[in-house]
């Protein structure tokens, strides 16, 4: 399974929107995705930003700061089709 796919497992099954950090704890935890790689938060963060207008649920939502996003303010989530 790819950072992606099991990002959209924990995701549809999440009552409310996460931060990458949450997710790729609850992804760990449930062994979802073999850790390998130095970076693995960031990782995820670059699957899902490079598959957010091409995923046709996936949706995010940001506290934008005085100039971009801090760590843990921009929160994943699905949209139902």
């Amino acid at each position: 399974m790819k950072y992606l796919d099991a990002a959209i497992t924990v995701l549809e099954e999440s009552p409310a929107p996460l931060s990458t950090l949450e997710l790729m704890d609850k992804i760990v935890r449930r062994r979802l995705v073999p850790l390998t790689g130095s970076t693995p938060v960031q990782t995820l963060s670059a699957a899902l930003y490079r598959n957010l207008g091409k995923h046709p649920r996936l949706r995010r939502e940001a506290v934008q700061g005085p100039v971009r996003a801090r760590s843990g303010t921009v929160r994943w989530y699905l949209v139902d089709e």
